[in-house]
């Protein structure tokens, strides 16, 4: 067994160990990758403190990462040394399933476990060196910025998928909660030509939207401003970490009009009435990251149109400053570069 340097969560809470790991050797089917930097997102904080009562100490957190090949195994075609490929929260799937065979690996039964297994067998991007299928590690756009970009490996994805499946150039399209999640999700539905309309409590979050991208906004507590609205949305996307006022909600939307929620509560459940569905063929539905299709597709869409994340970097030796930062809900996301290395 091979070994690699990493940032190691021994207990819950923020407080990170750099040391020297046990990382598996690079088989067959696999490639090794040197990370260069790793974003930080809100579901590494919720491995580190185990708020999902599924974590395994000690974990190496990470799933934004991006970096360069160094190794390949004997049986890799797609993927060479050098390559700079990125490494999200999808490390494997089963491969064999129907939903893989149809290019639907992020949906697998198999695909969660084998993420949460990625952290506990400390091959989280919080790490020097990581071991990935081939398949998933997904090769980069040529010239793309490291730093702005780690953030779209997660962040991106889980807004970009539903953006992707429910709506067409001609869709009206709600944002709740102009967040990091909120922020992505205005400027990719308005380059893909949606009306995009935010909604947040009150008006302070109204300019940074409109500079996004954002047609107009709505305050959530206005009820004169939700009145004008009901009825109006093709796609509601909720990228708010709290489960939703449904009474609020479902009345903002079309006949057939759906309701997305990529946000994972620890606590709580939605109260939802049958009537708010079935006469008008609404629907509701959670978002999960997205197949190896929609990563390489939503990697080559925002570097076409310079959609980035609004970050601050920091070396990766303040993994824990950083996980405090997050945790008090600023808007801006954390890029981690290994090493202090910014190339």
């Amino acid at each position: 067994m091979q070994k690699t340097q990493a940032y190691v969560s021994t207990e819950k809470g923020f407080t990170v160990e750099s040391k020297e790991v046990e990382r598996p050797a690079c088989g067959p089917s696999d490639v090794v990758v040197k990370i260069i930097a790793s974003g930080l997102c809100r579901s590494d904080l919720d491995m580190m403190t185990n708020s999902w009562g599924v974590s395994e100490y000690p974990l190496v957190a990470g799933h934004e990462g991006i970096g360069f090949i160094v190794e390949v195994g004997q049986r890799v075609k797609t993927r060479k040394v050098g390559q700079l490929v990125c490494l999200g929260w999808m490390r494997d799937s089963c491969q064999s399933c129907r939903l893989c065979n149809a290019g639907q690996e992020n949906v697998c039964c198999e695909m969660q476990p084998l993420a949460r297994s990625a952290f506990h067998t400390q091959q989280g991007t919080f790490a020097e060196y990581c071991v990935s299928p081939e398949k998933f590690a997904v090769p980069a756009p040529e010239g793309l910025d490291v730093a702005p970009a780690a953030p779209l490996i997660c962040a991106g994805l889980t807004v970009y998928t539903p953006l992707a499946t429910y709506t067409t150039h001609v869709s009206k399209v709600l944002i709740v909660s102009l967040g990091g999640l909120g922020g992505m999700a205005v400027q990719f539905a308005s380059k893909m030509g949606c009306e995009v309309v935010v909604m947040n409590r009150k008006t302070i979050k109204k300019e940074q939207a409109l500079r996004l991208g954002a047609h107009s906004y709505i305050d959530s507590e206005s009820e004169d401003q939700l009145k004008a609205s009901a009825g109006k949305f093709d796609l509601i996307l909720d990228t708010t970490p709290k489960h939703a006022d449904m009474r609020l909600i479902m009345p903002l939307l079309r006949a057939n009009g759906r309701y997305v929620c990529v946000g994972l509560p620890s606590s709580g459940a939605v109260e939802l009435h049958n009537f708010d569905l079935v006469p008008e063929a609404k629907g509701i539905a959670g978002s999960v990251c997205g197949s190896i299709s929609h990563i390489e597709d939503m990697m080559i869409f925002a570097a076409r149109h310079g959609i980035v994340a609004d970050c601050e970097t920091m070396p990766m030796s303040q993994l824990g400053k950083a996980a405090q930062i997050l945790e008090k809900a600023r808007t801006k996301r954390c890029v981690l570069f290994l090493c202090g290395r910014k190339t």
